[in-house]
């Protein structure tokens, strides 16, 4: 057997060397096919499928999936018997100031224990140690690997040396491995989360997110039960009050299910559609195969008078397509390396694990069953076809007239039929993202982004916390700022839209459904003065703020139209007082602005219970002045200058404050619509990938067809027909298969678009326009298709035609 196997291998490739055209077409199909399965599995597998780089990730759970204060994260390591509780802060900027150049590095703050809770190691030096979160021990610091690499040029002897961070110094003690990116990729730096004597600090900041691993023999539903018990009692526990029910719909989550869960949907729906791709790829070859065996009766039948049986000659027909699919195979995985590189280009750059994402040892075992299936798929059929020859009829040389000429072309049609099917679910799909992403492209954000650009500029921590806290600085910056030539305004502001916000829990006076047991919240900016006039946010009612709302000064606010029609609905709202709910002195409404988008054009569900915007001034903030801003400057001029004056005068007013994430508002808007950008991107190259060679799907059977009814044609132009009878015979054929095809996808398409849903901005599943267009499309590219094979058909010479036999 095994030297029969051989046999055959050597025949096939001596076979598929003797058709180069044929095996160049049928190789290269295979391989675009098989690349684009590789590539979006190797995204699969790297992203959703890979267990996490951490011992037992199995294990590893995350807890109230917003974030909260230090005091609560105590009280769950504390009180929780299930889990070993650990907590890390939101990835936060901190200046180092010890390295020549003021830089911006990027930090996270995590509980001593959290390294040895996710069982990692430092590469150099040591993790955090119990103890070293007293803030008398707390100096220490321990480097990410790319961060040693840059700082220190992977010096092992940096254990022990000193950082200025923030004006503080600490001590580093140990560097991460290569692989370590948690919480976050864009992290440098660990610092220890520091727990004050006496509990000072505990519930100032709920930047801190819970992590915890499960203890032995404790499952998850345990955990979860435990965790619903204690979440009401640490709630009470807060020194101000809090909304009814609150956190009560946070769980006990998989830890790679919270990193990755929500790109389930999106990955799953391009490996569906690369599916479909592969799928009309192997109609095609398969299509080819069909066409070829026609040509090889002969060759077929003398083999089968020499005493070859039909499951011998179909086992070599079916070795040649093995070795067109291992061919494609190779060819494929090389284009899957380089497609690989575009993908990771295409998304978005915090996509979560997407550094992890290569072609590994389960990538080779995809494509190797890919191989193996598709050899075998699109190959079985015709094989087996193939082998079912008539000796007699082929070797006299009417093989036309044979059955199996017949059951070939049926079995061809029906490839086409399904090959079209395939195409209307995959271009109806792209047709829906790409409306739905037009949609998304024109809401309106409520501000105008042209000629905007923001950077931040951050002071050091102990730097604002000596006189004004940094007012005067901040001052003197806007009034420089201002003075650049080309500069129409200028402002300041802790955030823009688009790039973050933080909800505020607001008490209402008046209002005691806003006042204690259930806050309310609205998304708040520290703004300075000139805000609204630089990014073009109307002023509704009242006024902007001014230069005199300054610490110690009445304090006051805007708000959004939203939240003014919430709060006081057919009320003058100019003159009411508000006020964040844990502090004593109410703010008075002094104006009313237009609503804008807070993060994103999509609707804004993180939170609904958050119902429009406040503003307050940069010098009252919400507790006390800001201490980093964003500016935000309206230009006339070039863009270019503009960036290279602000950092001149940031450096001028005090030069060891840096100034990082210069970015135009154009560019923070387009990120924020990257993900369904890159999502829509993906699929439409897929369904133009199937759309081309769908068309070469029906191209090639018609123009085969032809070829057979060479002897028909010739005989009704003889006798009599016009070319348009002639152009109906051949068109209406093939038009015929592709309407049947796509009558067929289009009740396909109805019911797996459903599984889209969530993609999708102001656009339904099935959406009559998008499939009007579909159908209209390929109806037009499957005339051209059939078209070409039957301007050849109007040019056959009767006589010529009649001798074909």
């Amino acid at each position: 057997m095994f030297e029969t196997f051989l046999q055959d291998i050597r025949f096939g490739a001596r076979m598929l060397r003797k058709n180069p055209g044929f095996t160049a077409v049928a190789v290269l199909t295979l391989a675009l096919g098989i690349g684009a399965n590789a590539a979006i599995f190797s995204l699969v597998n790297g992203v959703l499928l890979r267990p996490l780089p951490y011992s037992q990730p199995d294990r590893l759970v995350t807890l109230w999936q917003i974030g909260i204060p230090k005091g609560a994260l105590l009280a769950l390591q504390e009180k929780s018997r299930t889990m070993d509780v650990t907590g890390y802060t939101f990835p936060v900027g901190s200046n180092l100031s010890s390295q020549g150049q003021p830089m911006r590095l990027t930090v996270s703050r995590v509980t001593p224990n959290l390294f040895q809770m996710l069982g990692v190691n430092a590469d150099l030096g040591r993790t955090f140690q119990s103890g070293e979160q007293d803030p008398a021990n707390s100096h220490v610091a321990i480097l990410s690997h790319a961060l040693w690499q840059r700082l220190y040029g992977s010096d092992v002897g940096v254990i022990g040396k000193w950082l200025t961070l923030e004006g503080t110094a600490v001590q580093i003690v140990g560097v991460m491995p290569a692989g370590f990116r948690f919480p976050s990729p864009e992290t440098e730096l660990w610092l220890p989360i520091t727990v004050a004597a006496g509990g000072q600090g505990l519930w100032a900041d709920f930047g801190h997110l819970p992590v915890a691993r499960l203890r032995p023999g404790v499952s998850l539903a345990q955990a979860n039960a435990e965790y619903k018990t204690l979440v009401p009692q640490i709630v009470k526990t807060f020194p101000w009050p809090m909304p009814a029910h609150y956190a009560e719909w946070t769980n006990v989550v998989p830890m790679q299910e919270s990193l990755v869960g929500e790109l389930q949907t999106k990955f799953f729906l391009l490996l569906g559609a690369v599916g479909l791709v592969m799928l009309i790829a192997c109609a095609n070859v398969a299509n080819l195969l069909l066409t070829r065996s026609a040509a090889r009766q002969k060759e077929i039948a003398v083999r089968a008078a020499l005493g070859a049986g039909r499951m011998r000659l179909a086992g070599q027909l079916l070795t040649e397509c093995l070795l067109i699919a291992c061919a494609g195979g190779v060819l494929g995985l090389l284009l899957a390396q380089g497609g690989l590189v575009l993908l990771k280009s295409a998304l978005p750059a915090d996509t979560p694990r997407l550094a992890e994402v290569s072609l590994d040892w389960r990538v080779l075992l995809f494509v190797s069953g890919m191989v193996l299936l598709t050899g075998l798929g699109f190959g079985l059929a015709p094989a087996w076809r193939a082998a079912r020859v008539d000796m007699e009829q082929t070797l006299r040389g009417s093989s036309q007239k044979s059955g199996v000429g017949r059951g070939r072309r049926r079995l061809s049609s029906a490839l086409v039929v399904s090959e079209a099917a395939l195409m209307v679910v995959l271009l109806v799909g792209a047709g829906l993202l790409l409306k739905s992403l037009w949609r998304l492209s024109h809401v309106g954000t409520g501000f105008r982004t042209d000629h905007v650009v923001t950077a931040l500029v951050t002071p050091n921590g102990a730097f604002c916390a000596q006189g004004d806290g940094c007012v005067s600085f901040f001052n003197e910056v806007r009034k420089q700022v201002g003075a650049i030539p080309g500069v129409e305004s200028v402002a300041l502001a802790d955030n823009v839209p688009f790039n973050g916000a933080f909800a505020v829990a607001l008490a209402v006076e008046n209002r005691q459904e806003f006042t204690s047991a259930s806050p309310f919240n609205a998304w708040s900016f520290q703004v300075s003065p000139g805000l609204l006039q630089t990014l073009g946010i109307p002023l509704m009612a009242g006024r902007d703020f001014l230069d005199t709302d300054r610490a110690g000064a009445p304090g006051v606010v805007l708000v959004s139209r939203a939240m003014a029609d919430k709060l006081w609905p057919g009320q003058n709202p100019l003159g009411r007082h508000v006020k964040p709910s844990w502090v004593k002195d109410w703010r008075t409404v002094v104006g009313v602005v237009g609503d804008v988008r807070e993060y994103s054009l999509f609707p804004d569900g993180a939170d609904q219970h958050v119902f429009g915007d406040i503003y307050l001034p940069a010098a009252q903030g919400i507790i006390a002045p800001i201490i980093k801003a964003r500016l935000v400057v309206r230009a006339a001029g070039d863009m270019n200058s503009i960036v290279a004056s602000l950092r001149g005068v940031v450096a001028g007013v005090r030069s060891d404050v840096p100034i990082s994430e210069v970015r135009t508002m154009d560019e923070i808007l387009s990120r924020s619509v990257s993900g369904p950008r890159s999502t829509t991107s993906l699929f439409v190259l897929f369904a133009l990938l199937a759309l081309t060679l769908g068309c070469i799907g029906i191209y090639s059977v018609v123009s085969y067809s032809v070829s057979e009814r060479t002897q028909e044609i010739g005989i009704r132009v003889a006798v009599g027909a016009q070319k348009t009878d002639v152009l109906k015979l051949v068109i209406g054929g093939g038009m015929k298969l592709a309407g049947i095809g796509m009558g067929i996808g289009l009740a396909g398409a109805a019911a797996l678009t459903r599984l889209m849903e969530s993609l999708l901005f102001g656009v339904k599943p099935v959406d009559a326009a998008t499939y009007l267009g579909v159908v209209a499309l390929l109806s037009v590219l499957a005339m051209l298709a059939c078209y070409i094979p039957a301007r050849r058909a109007l040019r056959l010479d009767p006589v010529v035609a009649l001798r074909c036999e």
